[in-house]
């Protein structure tokens, strides 16, 4: 099977802009988040988000079911490769103050483990 993020998100077909670094800042301050913070960004794929949260000086930490983020330099930033439709996320209960994703659930054929995992960590 092919890595969609190599597909999909190349950076060739979609490079990455300032929008994911504007957006985590305007969340960092709008949402009154601290520098410390345990973020978790489910759906991480290539960690354009996930970046921007460790800009703002938040601990973070990713899943995705593509292994992407294991072939770069993390700079700080934790990931787990996981099927997080499916499967247990690799953390204790209540182990993150936030909990992100975004333009992921829309892509799961049934999301229901997916949302218990979110609310347990």
């Amino acid at each position: 099977m092919k890595d969609y993020i190599k597909i999909v998100y190349n950076e060739h077909e979609r490079p990455i802009t300032k929008y994911p670094e504007q957006l985590t800042e305007y969340l960092f301050y709008r949402f009154k988040m601290k520098k410390g913070d345990k973020l978790l960004d489910n759906g991480c794929g290539r960690g354009d988000f996930l970046f921007g949260f460790a800009i703002q000086g938040l601990e973070c930490y990713g899943t995705d079911i593509s292994g992407y983020l294991k072939e770069i330099d993390l700079k700080g930033v934790k990931f787990f490769l996981c099927d997080i439709e499916k499967e247990k996320l690799p953390f204790d209960d209540n182990f993150f103050d936030i909990v992100f994703t975004k333009s992921v659930i829309e892509h799961f054929y049934d999301p229901n483990n997916f949302m218990k995992e979110c609310y347990r960590v």
